[in-house]
């Protein structure tokens, strides 16, 4: 009988195991409000950044695109530094190795379509950059091992295509076309889309934006200044930003809306996946081109009609797609 009795006690005797806390899942209203907020910040200072991007390279003997990369890197890495340290969030999450893929397409993506920049206009590397929805998409599925649906490619195709339309209009104002030029946009765009998908990779073993942010910068501005320290480039854009007070102003400024820009559009990623970054970086690609078309006379053709139909109309079928899947 006391045998039975401490038998039956041992279950009260030995340690219960504390179930971690589930984070609960965000309710539909407030996750389409989040969503709507995030991509306005990303359109806000993005569209605010590119503008500054093109008063740069405009700038009497700026023809330093590859310095501008690195201006860019670097506002990038301090900021997120600074942001690191007053969030106390020093712990580095992730194994190293796994921040070199992430570097190196960063490299890639910001280095050559800043360098681009010296031989082709605005609207034709928008026109490249924008068709990286689809291989974003590809690599989603490959890396990330995310399902994609058949017909998630032909929204993307939709809104791929209708960028596409839509940024030709602008460009038939005053086009400018160079192999290399195109080439190295080409070689940017392959970059960005894997950058998103490894960037989920890192999140998903629990680091934090700031850290991915300022951990990847770090590598990418100690590459960049081993490859354009001794090109000439940095010192030729410091020479132009000492010849006025406008120049160096328009820098400060370009640098702080990037920072900006990139931290929602992390975020973004973090909490709705690349699929929908890109999806949204692509359609703040449109409206930019649409603010410049509003604010600058420019010849009116049907590229901005029948774009703006493609873009808005594989949007709206993707986000409908989505919630009916939800």
């Amino acid at each position: 009988r006391k045998r039975a009795k401490m038998k039956g006690a041992a279950p009260d005797l030995a340690p219960q195991s504390v179930a971690a806390p589930v984070k609960q899942p965000m309710e539909p209203g407030k996750r389409a409000r989040r969503l709507a907020l995030l991509t306005a910040l990303v359109f806000g200072f993005f569209s605010c950044h590119n503008y500054a991007q093109e008063a740069i390279m405009a700038l009497p003997g700026m023809h330093f695109g590859a310095a501008l990369g690195l201006l860019e890197v670097l506002g990038v890495m301090v900021c997120s530094g600074v942001e690191r340290h007053l969030l106390g969030d020093t712990r580095v999450r992730s194994p190293l190795r796994e921040y070199v893929g992430v570097s190196l397409c960063l490299l890639g993506s910001s280095a050559l379509s800043n360098i681009a920049l010296n031989y082709i206009n605005y609207p034709t590397k928008v026109i490249f950059r924008s068709s990286k929805l689809i291989p974003t998409m590809a690599m989603a599925a490959a890396i990330n091992k995310r399902r994609v649906e058949p017909r998630e490619y032909v929204y993307a195709l939709c809104v791929t295509a209708g960028l596409l339309i839509f940024a030709m209009g602008d460009w038939e104002v005053s086009p400018k076309f160079n192999v290399l030029g195109m080439a190295l946009v080409f070689g940017s765009t392959i970059a960005d889309s894997l950058l998103p998908n490894l960037q989920e990779r890192l999140f998903a073993n629990g680091s934090s934006r700031v850290e991915v942010t300022f951990v990847t910068n770090v590598l990418v501005f100690a590459c960049m200044c081993v490859m354009f320290g001794f090109s000439g480039d940095v010192a030729g854009a410091f020479d132009v930003a000492m010849q006025s007070r406008y120049a160096m102003s328009l820098m400060v400024v370009y640098v702080m809306l990037a920072y900006a820009g990139i931290t929602f559009h992390m975020q973004l990623i973090k909490e709705f996946g690349s699929i929908v970054a890109v999806l949204v970086g692509n359609t703040r690609k449109a409206f930019t081109i649409l603010l410049s078309f509003l604010l600058f006379r420019k010849p009116f053709t049907w590229h901005y009609v029948v774009g703006s139909v493609l873009v808005l109309g594989g949007i709206t079928a993707y986000a409908i797609n989505k919630q009916r899947k939800r």
